[in-house]
């Protein structure tokens, strides 16, 4: 399932997905899928265009709190990689399976 994403306001966002597969959820912006959610172990993988733009980051933040991970910044999320609760690949762009 492919949706837009639902911003602050309660309208839906141009150009920011959320694609649901059985295993995954998955946050695209744009072109590039940057955020990727394992259903079962909450595990977060991002891609190396996580902080892309401001608009990107915005909007991943919302996306990881809608799905009960709760950060808010740059900062949060670099906090996440370094303490290995987020794993961070060396792609623009995730696959989605």
């Amino acid at each position: 399932m492919v949706q837009n994403l639902i911003g602050l306001n309660g309208n839906e966002v141009v150009n920011q997905f959320v694609i649901e597969t059985k295993k995954s959820v998955y946050f695209q912006s744009y072109k590039s899928v940057v955020c990727k959610i394992n259903k079962d172990t909450k595990k977060v993988t991002l891609s190396a265009h996580w902080d892309y733009s401001v608009t990107t980051s915005k909007y991943l933040y919302k996306f990881l709190r809608d799905n009960g991970i709760y950060v808010y910044n740059k900062q949060d999320v670099l906090t996440k990689i370094k303490g290995k609760e987020f794993i961070l690949i060396n792609k623009d762009s995730i696959s989605i399976l």
